[in-house]
């Protein structure tokens, strides 16, 4: 008989009622019969749209924990605080714009209850992006497997891949302090993985236990249904991606990842070829491009990966050339009509975008000389 909740499912989120309403309804079919055994936590990052109203209706329908902060403080402090807010054995960090993949929260909340007494710091949930699994596995049932011997490199920069002994997290929250609005870990002496606070708590609870729990065919459904995004909030989600790549190899080299930005030199060169057409068409984010250029490279360079630095070295040189520029950013305008990429030259002020951009750009230095 189990005594106390085996699952906190924790939902950090801001400004997405209608995408909320979709999960928490998703939610309550997962789980019937085991309602019990998990509670729902939803950290609300000081939205003003309907997210209130959709938390009091399912507030009555579901095991639902909830909290409201008085103003946006940014993705890591929401996440860190929904992840504090969870009481189960094991919390599950869930993105409120996607959908839990059909059977995985009793698949998980069994494999949890057999666990017994092994002890384990991280369960891998996979993810499915357009019905497919994004790691593969060569088993199809929960296994545990020492750090030094994971199958598969993960994909641990998704959120909604990851979940974590309760007990693990709460020493490894204790590293970390708040500066400036910001999550200091003191283990680093910096504020290290902004905006990747998830990937943070889950490689510290790893290191510890030294031993993790694999969901080979359970997990989040990634819906990748957002709407269409400004230049300059592509140009600063690609910088904090490829910052975080780098900051991965750094701090924890002994960890294999899924690098999905940079895994291929198909995607490293068609990637930095769009973000310097960005760049092109809007000259005011230059120095975003920039900054993603030093940091590609940077990383191309540690995986000794001279093929893609030989070609974004000579796509930067093109861009000092008038003609080819010009080119450049004829080819691009062309693409990006071709596949309807989905950004708009349009302005951005949103005051938190500023912050974490100023502070991504103020911390790169030190990362590119760690």
């Amino acid at each position: 008989m189990v005594s106390e909740k085996i699952l906190s499912i924790c939902i950090p989120t801001y400004n997405r009622a209608k995408a909320l309403d979709r999960l928490l309804g998703n939610l309550e079919l997962e789980i019937k019969g085991i309602s019990e055994l998990l509670e729902i936590c939803v950290s609300d990052n000081g939205s003003n749209d309907d997210t209130s109203r959709v938390l009091d209706r399912w507030e009555k329908k579901l095991p639902l924990a909830r909290r409201k902060n008085e103003k946006n403080m940014g993705y890591d402090l929401n996440a860190l605080e929904v992840t504090k807010m969870g009481s189960g054995m094991f919390l599950w960090h869930v993105g409120d714009d996607d959908l839990v993949v059909e059977g995985s929260v009793r698949r998980l909340v069994n494999d949890l209850i057999s666990l017994e007494d092994k002890e384990i710091g991280v369960v891998y949930l996979n993810a499915n992006l357009r019905n497919r699994w994004v790691v593969h596995f060569d088993f199809n049932k929960f296994g545990i497997f020492p750090r030094e011997r994971i199958p598969a490199p993960l994909n641990i920069s998704f959120g909604g891949s990851i979940c974590l002994n309760r007990d693990s997290v709460r020493k490894v929250i204790e590293k970390i302090t708040i500066k400036d609005g910001r999550l200091w870990k003191t283990n680093f002496g910096a504020p290290a993985f902004n905006d990747f606070v998830h990937t943070y708590l889950f490689m510290e609870c790893l290191a510890e236990s030294g031993k993790i729990g694999i969901e080979p065919f359970s997990g989040i459904r990634i819906l990748a249904d957002g709407g269409r995004i400004s230049y300059r909030k592509k140009l600063y989600l690609e910088l904090i991606l490829v910052k975080y790549v780098l900051e991965m190899k750094k701090r924890y080299p002994w960890f294999k990842e899924a690098e999905l930005t940079v895994d291929s030199p198909l995607r490293v060169i068609g990637r930095t070829f769009i973000d310097s057409g960005l760049a092109l068409e809007d000259p005011s984010l230059e120095y975003l491009f920039q900054a993603y250029l030093k940091t590609i490279s940077k990383i191309m360079v540690l995986e000794k990966r001279g093929f893609e630095l030989a070609v974004i070295s000579v796509m930067a040189w093109k861009r000092s050339i008038p003609v080819l520029k010009q080119l450049m950013l004829w080819s691009f305008l062309a693409m990006k009509l071709v596949l309807n990429l989905p950004f708009d030259k349009r302005s951005e002020s949103n005051p938190v975008l500023q912050m974490n951009e100023e502070f991504a750009l103020k911390s790169l230095p030190d990362l590119l000389l760690l």
